[in-house]
């Protein structure tokens, strides 16, 4: 048929085999190829009886035509002149079909309510599509979710500010090893996403509410989990709306005395919704060990080098979440996570 039929072209009216149409016309929106159909069918002179109980309406798909697109036949048509005739839909389905044909057809049968009784009954035939009064569909509900960073009182604390700049300033030196570790286990962009991140808070940090550690922590949350992509920034935004509130709920909102412990509990949050925890290969492995040191109260100089040797670990770790759980054994063996790695240049940074 394409050799018959110009570029641009359509045809109307063709047979389930592909034989000529009644005729060529230039290829229309759906909207107008529902007019065209609907009004050469309704012009017949058997549709000139008038419905009084209106129409069951079949649409179906000759074969080729993907069902994502099909789709929108039912919704043109129901916001169309006709819909409130149309008292029963079906389809769209394959029901009278050619192999590789694409188009499709519409189908127009007056009700009686004998005929609606029969096309509604429960059936064993599992292509009948089954006959729907037709509904419109109504848009979703969507809760209003106010950007925390939009209710914030800027603070300083100019203790917690150069601990934070030193840490995104590393993240975003770090950027190329980062990837090129990546690059050996995953898909290369570890750097890039730490990276983001980084560079976003420390875009912020003049608005940040510093004094207030729950408080930074929420706001904390908010920026990974929009600067950064993947799973990685939907994690540390758990991790750190973790934080805020065990400082919340501990009644102790402060970083000498629950900092530690409320590292440890959003780290716990974050393994609680991905699934992964210490010896799993992921960036748990180094960041846990760091928040166990400053739980015991070791200091950044222990955590740092809890964070060292808990991505050294992962070297020879069998990984049992992230990207490098589909990587052969030939190619993670003897590589540190990236994550992890991640972990050990944050400590580092302010060690």
């Amino acid at each position: 048929k394409e050799n018959t039929i110009g570029e641009g072209k359509m045809e109307v009216g063709l047979g389930i085999h592909g034989e000529p149409g009644a005729r060529t016309v230039d290829i229309a929106p759906v909207s107008a190829i529902v007019d065209i159909l609907m009004e050469g069918i309704l012009a017949g002179k058997r549709m000139a009886a008038e419905s009084p109980h209106g129409y069951a309406v079949l649409i179906n798909n000759l074969g080729g035509v993907p069902a994502l697109e099909m789709g929108v036949f039912p919704q043109v048509l129901m916001k169309s002149r006709w819909a409130s005739s149309l008292k029963l839909l079906i389809g769209p389905a394959p029901l009278c079909t050619s192999l590789d044909m694409n188009g499709m057809s519409l189908s127009l049968l007056r009700l009686s309510p004998e005929l609606e009784s029969y096309l509604v009954a429960p059936t064993a035939v599992r292509a009948w599509p089954g006959a729907l009064a037709p509904v419109s569909s109504v848009p979703a509900k969507v809760c209003k979710i106010e950007d925390i960073m939009n209710n914030i009182t800027a603070s300083q604390d100019e203790a917690v500010k150069q601990l934070m700049t030193k840490v995104c300033k590393a993240l975003i030196d770090s950027k190329q090893e980062l990837d090129e570790l990546d690059g050996k286990v995953g898909d290369a962009d570890c750097g890039s996403t730490m990276a983001s991140a980084g560079g976003k808070v420390l875009e912020a940090i003049e608005k940040l509410p510093l004094a207030d550690p729950a408080a930074t922590c929420r706001c904390l949350s908010s920026l990974t989990g929009r600067a950064m992509g993947g799973s990685s920034g939907v994690l540390l935004s758990i991790m750190f709306m973790g934080m805020a509130t065990f400082l919340e709920a501990s009644g102790k909102n402060s970083w000498s005395e629950s900092g530690a412990k409320a590292f440890m509990s959003g780290l716990q949050a974050m393994m609680d919704a991905g699934g992964a925890g210490k010896g799993s290969r992921t960036m748990l492995d180094a960041l846990v060990p760091a928040a166990e040191a400053l739980v015991a109260g070791g200091g950044l100089a222990a955590a740092k080098t809890a964070a060292v040797q808990g991505a050294e670990a992962t070297k020879l770790m069998p990984p049992l979440a992230g990207r490098s759980e589909n990587v052969p054994e030939s190619v993670w063996k003897g590589v540190t996570d990236p994550g992890a790695q991640a972990a050990v240049i944050v400590f580092s940074a302010i060690a």
